[in-house]
């Protein structure tokens, strides 16, 4: 990857992100809020099929941007549905996550306990999968730093001493060692990323219920069952709505690591 490359994607990606931060600070009504859970599907989908059918060269090198990419998307798409929450109450009308909570909410269940085990279940087993992904990274960069890189730069070595290259060619290999040893470091990093979002998805679900209960109770007088009903219900839909981009990506960082970092 060209240095010229490098520095429009890290632009690129410092101007998206830039974008999504200043899109947290202006309310969005909510069908546009609909559009982007839509595009953050439909993104995490198509990442997921690029990286599982076509096998690219530099995906290893673009990917852990990618992925922090999307997890800040996904922390203002969760930013965004708390404050509607908040502020709108039981008028917060986003057709997407009324969608997913009718799958997993049933009307009759008064207390919604079905789809709050649905929705712990689902979370409980995307942990372990991040774990486990966690895991084999961390070995394969304990590995490379340990074992692969020592034997490479000690190839390199030999084959300069034999004069099999020069020293310009011996230089740029190294450097291609230590570019790659800091790309598993990246990887372990931005990997754990998933896990520490995942803590904190759970935190926007709480605070959507006990803030839209306290808020609709207290400064808007709603009935505090039904308001309870509805805080539950928005809140499961929308985590089970971002869980799913989620869970792509984890299969997609997955199948990178199999390929690539092992």
């Amino acid at each position: 990857m060209s240095g010229k490359n490098y520095s429009f994607g890290a632009l690129g990606y410092s101007f998206i992100t830039v974008a999504i931060l200043v899109l947290i600070m202006f309310p969005i009504p909510s069908r546009f809020l609909d559009f982007l859970m839509s595009l953050n599907l439909i993104f995490s989908f198509l990442l997921f099929l690029d990286i599982y059918f076509f096998k690219k060269s530099d995906i290893f090198f673009t990917f852990p941007k990618t992925l922090l990419f999307f997890i800040i998307f996904n922390l203002a798409i969760n930013v965004i549905i708390t404050r509607q929450i908040i502020t709108l109450g039981v008028f917060f009308n986003s057709q997407l996550i009324g969608f997913f909570s009718s799958l997993l909410i049933n009307a009759k269940d008064e207390f919604y306990m079905i789809g709050i085990i649905i929705f712990g279940i689902s979370v409980a087993v995307y942990f372990y999968a991040v774990k486990k992904i966690l895991e084999r990274i961390s070995r394969a960069t304990m590995r490379f730093n340990d074992d692969n890189m020592h034997i490479l730069k000690s190839k390199i070595e030999a084959d300069y001493k034999n004069g099999i290259i020069n020293d310009e060619e011996a230089s740029r290999r190294k450097n291609e060692i230590q570019d790659e040893a800091s790309y598993y470091i990246e990887y372990n990093y931005k990997a754990r990323f998933l896990s520490n979002y995942e803590k904190l998805r759970l935190v926007f679900v709480i605070v959507n219920i006990i803030g839209g209960y306290y808020a609709g109770t207290k400064l808007r007088m709603e009935m505090e069952s039904e308001a309870m009903q509805v805080y539950v219900s928005i809140a499961v839909g929308s985590g089970i709505l971002s869980l799913i981009p989620a869970i792509f990506l984890l299969i997609a960082t997955a199948i990178v690591v199999k390929r690539y970092v092992e």
